[in-house]
């Protein structure tokens, strides 16, 4: 998961160095699959039974959801 979010960061970055107008968009949507993928890969890999599965999930459908903004 932090090798995850070091590369929505990278990603972030990057977009504000070579895109500045699309940073916004290119942030969230990052966010949004490493946060949802992180959060229903624990959530399969526990059987649901760890607690950070909802919260990870929830945070990247709450980016997704930021997109439509």
């Amino acid at each position: 998961m932090t090798s995850g979010i070091g590369l929505v960061v990278a990603a972030i970055l990057f977009a504000w160095a070579w895109a500045p107008d699309q940073a916004k968009t290119v942030g969230l949507l990052a966010a949004g699959i490493v946060f949802t993928a992180g959060g229903l890969i624990d959530a399969i890999g526990s059987k649901g039974k760890h607690i950070g599965w909802a919260p990870l999930t929830l945070i990247g459908l709450s980016a997704f959801a930021a997109l439509l903004l």
